[in-house]
Order: structure tokens, then C-alpha cells, then sequence
């Protein structure tokens, strides 16, 4: 039984025990993320600090928040899901498209364009189409 939950895990994971041979050494990842953070020390940010985070048109108006962000394996994040002042949609935006910055104690994120051109634009809605159940999940 043990060794068919382990299976089962592997599978679920998409993971062989072989594949734990290709982790990064822990000293080295740890140290890499010391030097990082060391260098952005003033300016680093925390997921939670970017959840809840106002969400503004590049004229500087307020038109939502983030309400989720969308990692892949690896951790790298793909999107974040904005929910519009003016919705209750949620609208998945590409991460890298977003001007993050953090004032004092406070996230925001600026989007490239009006929220009318996203919500319009084939890039979102191939992100949204490629985000799937995801949107409709995240209530």
C-alpha cells in the first residue's frame, strides 16, 4: 500500500525518484537567493505583498486588483488574475506585461494598456482560453 501512495505521488508530481538527481544543490540555490535578495534588498517583494495589490491604467487610474497569481512548475509566474473595479470577471493579464512597483509598504501593478484594450486584445483571451478552468475555479 505505501508503495502504491508513493507511485501515486510520483505520477501525480511527474516525477521519477532519477529525477531528484536533477535538483540544484541546495547550498548553491540557497546562495544564489542570498545574493539576489542582497541586491535588491530595497525593492524586493513578497507574493502576498502583491496580492490585494491595486492595478492601474498607464494613466495612473486604479481600475482593479490582483487577485491571484498563476505559477507553472519551476515557479515562474505566467499571470496574474485582475479583477476589475468594474466586474466580477477575473482577467488574466501575462506577468511579464505588468509594471510592478512597491512605495513604502504598498504593491501596485501597472498594466501596458487600458483595461477596455486588454479585455479586447487576442493575447488575453488566448491566455484565457489557455488558463481554462483556472478562471472559472478561482472564485
Amino acid at each position: 500500500m505505501t508503495y502504491f501512495r508513493t507511485s501515486l505521488l510520483l505520477l501525480l508530481l511527474g516525477s521519477t525518484p532519477a529525477a531528484a538527481q536533477d535538483l540544484p544543490d541546495l547550498s548553491s540555490a540557497s546562495s544564489d537567493a542570498v545574493s539576489a535578495l542582497k541586491k535588491a534588498a530595497e525593492n524586493k517583494l513578497l507574493i502576498a505583498d502583491l496580492i490585494g495589490a491595486d492595478v492601474k491604467e498607464p494613466s495612473g487610474r486604479v481600475v482593479g486588483t490582483i487577485k491571484n497569481l498563476v505559477a507553472i512548475t519551476g515557479g515562474r509566474i505566467v499571470a496574474a488574475l485582475i479583477k476589475p473595479s468594474d466586474s466580477s470577471d477575473l482577467l488574466p493579464v501575462p506577468f511579464q506585461a505588468l509594471k510592478v512597483a512597491k512605495a513604502s509598504e504598498t504593491a501596485s501593478a501597472t498594466l501596458p494598456d487600458t483595461m477596455k484594450n486588454l479585455r479586447n486584445s487576442s493575447a488575453v483571451k488566448d491566455l484565457s482560453s489557455a488558463l481554462g478552468s483556472v478562471l472559472s475555479d478561482d472564485g
